[in-house]
């Protein structure tokens, strides 16, 4: 299940912000180098998930090598399923969490979409509004390493594509613990089941909603695969007092 789902997603494109060495965008453009990007044996016995984040979370979301983290700046997403609350980890993932604050701020995602869900994978936004146009993002952040922020279930993590320092706005969250997306250590670039992202907030309230985004209808449109038959739309956002 892990191996079909994490083919799609890259397929698509992690990340719809840099594709090739311009770091202009295409959907397609990572499928020749990312098509055998996770084998089938990823090891998942490791993961421990007992421990919760300030008591903010239920408990099968944090692992617990995860339990330190530090949630400095809730934001919200308001969604047309409900509102979503991501805690960031502004001490851990100081320069991606300054990226994605830079979009709340200005309000970036407000009318964008989630475009690609797909169930026991992840829900992805931030790049595409309703008729499956990209909007120009700001440059592309280098890659932040951390072995303590993992891909647990609710993790909000940066998509990128095959180049390492190309997040820019678009965004996932994680529906189930997906430890081939870790980072460990730089060796994971070079593995054929390893395709590390940035993993900078969790989600801290608005489960249902996520969980609601996974049980969405999705279909094929606009040359995508996996996208929901009824918008998502992120209608607007804002920090949490």
């Amino acid at each position: 299940m892990i191996t079909r789902a994490f083919l799609s997603f890259l397929l698509i494109g992690l990340l719809a912000a840099c594709g090739d060495t311009d770091n202009t965008t295409t959907d397609t453009d990572t499928a020749a180098d990312l098509d055998t990007a996770v084998a089938d044996d990823v090891v998942i016995d490791d993961i421990v998930t007992d421990e919760t984040v300030d008591d903010l979370l239920t408990d099968d979301v944090v692992p617990d090598d995860a339990a330190g983290l530090v949630i400095t700046r809730p934001a919200v997403l308001e969604t047309t399923l409900g509102a979503i609350t991501i805690g960031l980890y502004g001490e851990e993932m100081p320069v991606t969490s300054a990226n994605f604050e830079s979009y709340i701020e200005e309000d970036f995602f407000a009318g964008l979409i989630f475009h690609r869900v797909i169930p026991g994978f992840v829900a992805q936004g931030g790049g595409y509004d309703q008729t499956l146009t990209e909007k120009t993002p700001h440059d592309p952040i280098d890659f932040e390493r951390t072995t303590v922020a993992k891909h647990v279930k609710y993790a909000v993590s940066m998509a990128r594509t095959s180049n390492i320092d190309s997040a820019t706005s678009q965004f996932f969250i994680a529906f189930d613990i997906l430890p081939h997306l870790d980072y460990t250590s730089d060796d994971d670039f070079f593995s054929t089941s390893k395709f590390p992202c940035a993993v900078f907030g969790i989600v801290t309230d608005g489960f249902e909603v996520v969980d609601a985004m996974e049980a969405v209808e999705t279909g094929a449109q606009g040359g995508m695969e996996d996208v929901p038959v009824t918008p998502i739309v992120i209608t607007g956002t804002h920090f949490a007092d």
